[in-house]
């Protein structure tokens, strides 16, 4: 007889059975180029209960806190840094002796080297599937323009998050290769985003550097004298990607991350993005290749 911590096999057999059922439903529809449900991209729903990153909102915001944190070098010689944390499980309700089990858990908090991110010709997106109940909305692909949005916005985050923290010197940063003359960038991109008129000079020199072909912004912290990036650092090489609107040439500071989150907003409001923007922000939390 089991429970909601320990289901029995009768039960466990059961979810496996109902949970291949579901997971092969997606790839049929994907292979007959059905729609895809309204659920899949539900993310609230799945991430309601997430603990909050870094304890966010739980402390003053002025508050100087510390974190536990580990170094650890891979066998490329590339470090990582780890924050070490807990979880408590307990038992459903009812007659029941378990006492409550606290596990240990170690978090991956920064990383020695960028993820690269490659554009695939033969992805199962390459033509977006669209989405049950939601028409007029997501026309054409933009899973990877989005996903680099989100990269910056999460790793913005990341910097104001860990900002608290007295043992870490954090910074946002674009880089000086950014800079250069868009004349120079546009002899190697192929596709060039259209943002909307009434994008402000920031915005656009916003996305020219999370579209920069050449890693356009750094999220950086310095711990222990070793300096890391954000889990989300991405490196777009060959991309092919620019903004059609030129900027001025003139130098702004990076935007923090609900200024990045506006601008974001403004793009999907002005290509009717929808469904696609959720998918993005979910694959940002992995080695994604589009």
């Amino acid at each position: 007889m089991g429970d909601a911590a320990r289901p029995g096999d009768d039960v466990f057999s059961q979810v496996l059975k109902e949970s291949l059922k579901t997971w092969s439903s997606y790839l049929n529809a994907g292979r007959e180029g059905h729609l895809l449900p309204r659920h899949a991209i539900d993310l609230k729903s799945l991430v309601c209960q997430t603990p909050p990153f870094l304890g966010a909102g739980l402390t003053s915001s002025d508050e100087k806190i510390s974190f536990a944190c580990e170094e650890k070098q891979s066998a490329q010689g590339k470090g990582s840094l780890f924050i070490n944390g807990q979880s408590t499980w307990k038992a459903s309700r009812g007659i029941c002796d378990l006492e409550p089990r606290v596990l240990p858990k170690q978090l991956q908090l920064a990383v020695g080297s960028r993820v690269t991110v490659k554009l695939s010709e033969d992805s199962p997106f390459l033509d977006w599937p669209g989405i049950q109940g939601l028409s007029g909305y997501d026309n054409g692909n933009y899973l990877s323009v989005l996903y680099l949005a989100w990269a910056y916005i999460l790793s913005a985050r990341w910097v104001e998050l860990l900002s608290r923290s007295a043992d870490h010197e954090c910074y946002m940063s674009y880089t000086a290769q950014e800079c250069e003359d868009s004349q120079q960038l546009n002899k190697h991109t192929l596709i060039q985003i259209d943002l909307s008129d009434d994008a402000c000079e920031e915005e656009v020199l916003w996305w020219r550097a999370i579209l920069y072909s050449e890693n356009g912004w750094n999220a950086t912290t310095k711990y222990n004298g070793h300096e890391y990036l954000s889990p989300w650092s991405v490196s777009a090489k060959g991309t092919g990607l620019t903004v059609a609107t030129k900027a001025l040439g003139s130098k702004s500071d990076p935007p923090s991350s609900m200024t990045a989150l506006k601008y974001l907003t403004n793009f999907c409001v002005h290509h009717r993005h929808y469904a696609q923007c959720s998918v993005a922000l979910a694959g940002a939390h992995s080695t994604s290749h589009f």
